[in-house]
C-alpha cells in the first residue's frame, strides 16, 4: 500500500506542475493523511513479532514520508516519523553488512541511532524510536547496557515489553557473556 502511495505522490508532483499547485492542494493533505495511516499501520506492524517488517516496507514508508515532509515541512511527527523510518533501514542494512563483515556496518549503526534519537527528540515519549535503539544496540552494537537503557526509555513513555523484547535482552546477555569467556580465554594465566 505505501508503494502505491508513493505512486500517487509521484502523479500528485507532475500534476502540481501543470496546475501550478492550486487545484492540488486536497490531493497533498488527502496524500499526507494517508501516508501518516500507512506509516502508523507499519509501525504497529514491527511491535508484533510475526511477519517481521521487511527492508522493502521500510524503503516504501521512507520515500512516503520523505514526500509528505516536503508537504508539510513543520509537521514534527512526521519528520520524527521519517527518521525512524530512516533509521530502521540503516539498522537492517547494517545487520546485513555485520553478516558478511563488511566494515560499513558500523557506519549504517551509527546512522540508525542518530535516526532513532533524532526520532525520539521530535516526538517525546513515543517508544518506537527506543525499540530501534533496543536492537541495534544488541544486534549491532553488542552493547547490552545501552540497549537496557533504551528499553527502560520505551517503558518509561508506556510501552509494555513483550517476548521480543526478553529474547532481544537474553540475546545480549548471551552475546555479552560469550563475548567475555573468549576474552577470558585469550588471557594469560595468572597463578598468585
Amino acid at each position: 500500500q505505501l508503494a502505491g502511495v508513493n505512486e500517487l505522490w509521484r502523479q500528485h508532483r507532475a500534476l502540481s506542475r501543470r496546475s501550478l499547485g492550486f487545484s492540488t492542494a486536497a490531493l497533498q493533505r488527502a496524500l499526507v493523511n494517508r501516508t501518516t495511516q500507512l506509516s502508523d499501520d507499519l509501525f504497529a506492524a514491527y511491535h508484533r513479532s510475526d511477519p517481521p517488517v521487511r527492508d522493502g516496507r521500510w524503503k516504501d514508508a521512507a520515500t512516503a514520508l520523505e514526500n509528505a515532509v516536503q508537504a508539510a515541512p513543520r509537521d514534527a511527527t512526521l519528520l520524527a516519523d521519517l527518521r525512524y523510518a530512516q533509521g530502521q533501514i540503516h539498522r537492517i542494512q547494517g545487520e546485513a553488512d555485520r553478516k558478511a563483515r563488511l566494515t560499513s556496518a558500523q557506519t549504517h549503526f551509527t546512522e540508525a541511532i542518530a535516526a532513532f534519537n533524532e526520532a525520539a527528540t521530535r516526538r517525546p515519549n513515543w517508544a518506537d524510536p527506543q525499540l530501534g535503539l533496543v536492537r541495534t544496540y544488541v544486534y549491532g552494537l553488542d552493547d547490552i547496557d545501552a540497549a537496557l537503557a533504551a528499553l527502560n526509555k520505551a517503558i518509561d513513555g508506556g510501552f509494555v515489553p513483550g517476548t521480543r523484547e526478553s529474547a532481544q535482552l537474553a540475546d545480549g546477555y548471551k552475546r555479552t557473556a560469550d563475548r567475555l569467556r573468549i576474552s577470558a580465554k585469550a588471557a594469560p594465566n595468572v597463578d598468585g
